[in-house]
């Protein structure tokens, strides 16, 4: 079974353009299964924990009980990702370079795309298990579903805009705060140190969207005055990523009036 699938992969990309590789799309495909599989089988498990363990939990609603476990499970999965180490090397790298591109370029691509397959499989099972989500966050998720799969797809050394999709979600997963505050926010309101976790939560929010959203900005120019990238039929796929990144913006900057209209009226 495997040499047929290897055949196949093989056969398939001699087909593809050279900015496609099949071999990245079907690792970063394989760790998302195996993500989702994974959070398919523990969540529930969360929610029997949170059963036993807290009577706040027990008497929320059940759609604010899956709301509940998929912030948690969240905050897990961004917080393994942007605590490593060499998390903050390779956002240096490519602040430095603008590209992924080195001796380990091979290994960046597949630890790239295992993180946004991580990063990703959170929002893909909210989608099918957490009901009642907010618009704006359905709207979210379904766009970084797809940019995930974009990523998949592109090969990473010759990547451009799946170079800032990388990027949007590595600066996002510094932003796990904010979903530990939305989880434990549902249970108890009425918690001091709730206070403390939402103004934190903010201004980390706040820093990581900054950040994001000037360095796209800047790419953007760059594009569009300097590399010229309009007069060429690619450029119709920048324009229609920068629209995606306006929507996916609009929620957190709802997310962050809230959290700001929060921390006012608590302090």
């Amino acid at each position: 079974m495997l040499a047929w699938w290897q055949n196949l992969l093989g056969a398939a990309s001699e087909q593809c353009p050279p900015w496609i590789s099949l071999e990245e799309m079907s690792h970063g495909m394989h760790q998302l299964l195996l993500s989702c599989a994974v959070i398919f089988c523990t969540w529930p498990l969360y929610r029997k924990v949170g059963h036993i363990a807290s009577s706040s939990y027990r008497n929320l609603p059940e759609h604010k009980q899956w709301y509940v476990v998929a912030n948690i499970s969240k905050t897990v999965c961004l917080a393994l990702i942007s605590l490593q180490p060499f998390f903050y090397q390779e956002m240096w790298h490519v602040f430095r370079h603008q590209s992924f591109i080195d001796d380990n370029a091979g290994k960046r691509a597949k630890w790239v795309k295992s993180a946004s397959a991580v990063y990703i499989s959170t929002d893909l099972m909210a989608l099918l298990l957490v009901p009642k989500l907010p618009k704006t966050t359905v709207a979210h998720h379904w766009i970084a579903c797809i940019l995930c799969v974009c990523l998949f797809l592109t090969k990473l050394s010759d990547a451009n805009i799946t170079m800032m999709i990388a990027l949007y979600g590595a600066w996002s997963s510094l932003t796990w705060p904010v979903n530990l505050f939305l989880a434990f926010r549902c249970m108890n309101n009425a918690q001091w140190w709730l206070q403390h976790l939402a103004r934190f939560a903010l201004v980390l929010y706040f820093f990581g969207c900054s950040i994001n959203w000037t360095w796209h900005a800047t790419w953007f120019l760059d594009q569009l005055f300097y590399k010229s990238v309009f007069r060429e039929p690619h450029g119709l796929l920048i324009v229609a990523y920068i629209m995606a990144v306006f929507v996916v913006a609009r929620d957190d900057i709802i997310l962050m009036k809230w959290l700001l209209g929060y921390t006012a009226k608590n302090m």
